[in-house]
């Protein structure tokens, strides 16, 4: 059992037993419970994320459909949990079937892209503690053995190179506004990747990213708070100073290969492009 998870229930007041009676599912499905405290994140209005994961993708009453699996929300009284001071506490329920989450999760193994809520489920499903064990299940066993770090690793990088490459474009038309959100960008996500090699694999990136970054002993840790919350000025050459920040972090740290927009090329191990198709039209 986690014992953050332990501490928040205790803090609210409610009991694992408590939890399973209020969402009444079968006894044949697999339930398992995530919240931020988890990870030693969260407030206390965080929500309980509780995902049920049955056989057949049926009609649930009182729940709401979405594509492709169900959700209730159930609204808590913080009151009679005496935290009066929380305005709002749920159990966020999610209803999954085996065969979409094994479609989801094949993508995964084939490193193919599945976008962002997609992967956090997947992740949480993993991760989170098992509430109640159902029936044995092939799809399940498998996510939940299963290493997402080095598929979250990838994902970042590549997503932070791909805000690099428009900071970097916009910086040297000098339309310095639109360069620093990219870098901006950029640079969270350089550092998502960062989390990720770490053994961090939260997707919030906005929400959390900085406090888990801010967790390892990096000497650049001055520097990413520098540029994602001081002020930045053009004229003081600070945008060329981040665009070689997530560039760093990106070779040096997460050993991404540079690409032909990168400044200062020569200081990196670069993509040989030399070989690349060039249409002339």
């Amino acid at each position: 059992m986690n014992e953050n998870l332990t501490n928040r229930l205790n803090e609210v007041g409610i009991t694992r037993e408590k939890l399973l009676k209020i969402i009444s599912t079968d006894k044949e499905n697999n339930v398992v419970i995530y919240a931020s405290c988890m990870e030693g994140l969260g407030t206390r209005s965080s929500d309980f994320d509780i995902y049920i994961i049955k056989e057949r993708h049926d009609i649930l009453e009182n729940t709401r459909d979405e594509l492709d699996h169900q959700i209730k929300m159930i609204d808590l009284d913080p009151q009679y949990y005496n935290m009066d001071d929380v305005p709002y506490l749920y159990l966020d329920v999610e209803y999954w079937d085996y065969m979409t989450l094994a479609e989801k999760f094949e993508r995964v193994l084939d490193n193919k892209y599945i976008d962002d809520e997609t992967l956090k489920l997947l992740v949480r499903v993993s991760n989170g503690e098992v509430l109640q064990k159902g029936a044995k299940n092939e799809t399940f066993d498998k996510i939940r053995s299963y290493n997402f770090a080095p598929y979250i690793q990838e994902r970042f990088t590549v997503d932070s190179d791909a805000a690099l490459h428009d900071c970097v474009s916009l910086y040297e038309a000098k339309e310095y506004y639109g360069a620093i959100l990219c870098g901006r960008h950029a640079l969270l996500s350089a550092i998502a990747g960062i989390n990720a090699k770490n053994g961090f694999l939260n997707i919030n990136t906005e929400k959390w990213a900085t406090k888990l970054f801010l967790r390892v002993q990096n000497i650049e840790q001055n520097e990413v708070l520098k540029f994602l919350f001081g002020e930045v000025q053009p004229e003081r050459d600070d945008i060329l100073e981040m665009i070689i920040l997530v560039q760093n972090i990106l070779n040096k740290q997460l050993g991404f290969l540079g690409k032909k927009y990168w400044v200062n090329k020569e200081q990196y191990n670069m993509l040989d492009e030399s070989k690349d198709v060039l249409l002339q039209i």
